[in-house]
């Protein structure tokens, strides 16, 4: 007689799938925010401060339909860099928001705007993984933006 193991027990068959999480392919996707962006001190100091930035995280889903509607990413955008502040405002441009400050992170709840994913490699674990990588937010007027406005 065989003994069911002890513990928690979950009755799936694993060997169908793939052994990477896939990732959509290069191309334009639009996008919606699934939840209020958080302003966090980022993971790692600054190399040349020594000082933790002040980060936006934003959390969002692809919208295309296909196979990669609801593909989760996440952007972090260090806004102490002009960097960081020109990503935070193609963001609000692409979702239709208005720059007057103060900007109410809240607001992009549930918007939607267009977004560049590329794919990169990644060896942090010791083998190459592919990568999702958000590479920008597309603002009206930018070239393959599909919500152009005339």
């Amino acid at each position: 007689m065989s003994q069911l193991p002890s513990g928690p027990v979950i009755d799936l068959d694993l060997n169908a799938l793939p052994d990477q999480v896939p990732v959509p392919p290069p191309a334009i996707y639009q996008f919606v925010i699934t939840q209020a962006p958080e302003v966090k001190p980022s993971k790692e100091p600054n190399k040349k401060t020594g000082q933790h930035s002040n980060v936006v995280w934003v959390s969002l889903e692809l919208d295309n339909d296909g196979d990669f509607k609801g593909f989760q990413m996440m952007d972090w955008l260090a806004i102490d860099s002009q960097q960081g502040q020109i990503r935070l405002k193609r963001l609000f441009m692409s979702c239709g928001q208005s720059l007057q400050p103060p900007l109410n992170l809240n607001n992009l709840v549930g918007a939607r705007g267009y977004c560049v994913v590329s794919n990169k490699p990644d060896t942090s674990s010791g083998r190459v993984i592919m990568r999702a990588n958000l590479g920008d937010y597309l603002i009206p007027g930018d070239q393959g933006n599909p919500n152009q406005k005339s």
